[in-house]
Parts: C-alpha cells; structure tokens; sequence
C-alpha cells in the first residue's frame, strides 16, 4: 500500500507499477509494467452571501452567510459603495456593522471571499452584494397654520401651512 501527498485537485495522476520476475524456466527475468489514470476529487466552491438586516440613521448592521464544506478559503475583504462610488474597503471581516454613515443614504455592502481549490490555478474570489438605506433624520412639525380665510364646513378641503425642523 501507498499512500501519495500534496496531490492537487481534480487532477489525473498515472501510477506506474514496475515490477521483475523469473520464471525460472531459462528466458530469464522479465520486466513488465502497469499502468493506471486515477483523477484526485474536485473540491466544491464555495458560497457567500450577504444580507442586510438593519440601519440607523448613521449605521447598517449584515449577515454573511458561508457554505464551504472543503474549508478552502475565508473571508477577504468588504468595500462599502453609494452608487457606483467606493467609499471605502474594509479588511477586518470580523465586522457586522458599518458605522459612521451619512443618513437617508441608499448604500452597497460587497463582501468578497476568496478561495483556492488546489487544482493549479490559484486563488479565486467570489463575491455577494446587498444594497441597503439607511434611516432619515427626524424631521419635526415646528409651526401648522391654517390658511383659508373662509369658515371651514364638513367636506371642504382645508389649506394649511406645515413648517418643518429638518436637521
């Protein structure tokens, strides 16, 4: 029995046997050798996602999600974007809230995850995305004034003026 390492992934391997032997019957040793094509099995790729559960005005708190049964890679990085504008790339994926946010702002959370399935072609990264807002400032009510002149009766509608605080 032998047991061969470090082979790579979804890779075919020839094993050859040599082996001698003598008959003894006077044609002498003979050699002679076998051959076998043996493929190593695939490792899966793995899969991410990510999601957005909450947002304050200033904060957006997510969830990843994992499914790497061969434990091939980890968590690489995230990047934080308005729009098509990266605002900045995070490297601590411990992280499951993002702070410091402008508010009433729609925001894309990309998480990359990178991986190597040992079949010679190195590492590869995939990636998932959620877009998520977060919450407006409060907006208060400082003055309501009325503004028609007439008296009001059941069923008119009724011109008003709303003043606003918005911070």
């Amino acid at each position: 029995s032998k047991q061969f390492n470090n082979l790579k992934t979804d890779t075919t391997y020839t094993i050859v046997v040599s082996y001698e032997y003598d008959l003894n019957d006077g044609e002498g040793v003979i050699s002679n050798k076998l051959y076998k094509d043996i493929k190593t099995l695939t490792y899966t790729v793995p899969k991410v996602s990510v999601e957005a559960t909450t947002s304050t005005r200033t904060d957006i708190d997510f969830e990843i999600t994992i499914s790497d049964p061969d434990k091939v890679g980890q968590l690489s990085y995230f990047e934080l974007y308005i729009g098509e504008e990266l605002i900045k790339t995070i490297t601590d994926t411990t992280i499951r809230r993002i702070e410091g946010l402008e508010a009433n702002t729609n925001y894309t959370i990309v998480v990359y995850y990178q991986y190597d399935l040992n079949d010679g072609n190195g590492l590869k990264y995939i990636s998932s995305s959620t877009s998520y807002p977060t919450v407006s400032s409060m907006v208060s009510v400082s003055e309501i004034k009325v503004i028609s002149n007439n008296t009001i009766k059941v069923g008119e509608e009724i011109n008003l003026r709303i003043d606003f605080v918005n911070p």
